[in-house]
């Protein structure tokens, strides 16, 4: 059985690095009933806590971008990118993905670059999503701002109904 996997806070849980959630009314109403429902949040699985400092994808002088928390600085790539490799292999049976806009983790398209400790206008892909993308191409993948679309939301109810039969049939 395939299953949907979901950025946590967009449920409701308060996992962002304010303590805060970012939940969705209509994403939790229309997933409470599903049993395939894989709720995560990449950053807490990489030992991070709640609350903590905000991190953000920074460019360098050289133009590379590394993952660092905002306020000192600290280059945290590589400890997270080992996380961000195990967690995606929880993904196998993952058939479509709802994530975090904007996030430096779980940003699709929208995660902000920063220069000089500032943000951009520029925006790339969070680590853990581009991690995820390329380990697994083959996902339906959105971003909560992609839910204002009444096709994506669509789609998702598609994904359900299929799924509701396969349990049925």
């Amino acid at each position: 059985m395939k299953r949907i996997a979901v950025s946590a806070c967009l449920l409701g849980e308060k996992v962002r690095y304010d303590g805060d959630s970012k939940a969705l009314a209509w994403l939790i109403e229309t997933l409470k009933a599903s049993d395939n429902l894989y709720s995560f949040c990449p950053e807490l699985f990489a030992g991070m806590s709640v609350p903590r400092p905000s991190i953000g994808i920074h460019r360098s002088k050289e133009g590379d971008l590394s993952l660092n928390i905002n306020e000192s600085g600290k280059d945290i790539t590589h400890r997270t990118l080992s996380a961000f490799e195990n967690l995606v292999e929880n993904f196998k049976d993952v058939n479509l993905v709802i994530l975090k806009s904007k996030s430096p983790s779980c940003g699709i398209h929208s995660a902000s670059i920063h220069l000089n400790g500032s943000p951009t206008k520029e925006t790339t892909e969070g680590l853990f999503a581009k991690t995820l993308k390329r380990r697994f191409p083959h996902i339906l993948y959105f971003e909560d701002t992609d839910l204002v679309n009444e096709g994506a939301r669509r789609k998702i109810l598609e994904i359900l109904k299929a799924e509701s039969n396969q349990i049925t049939d």
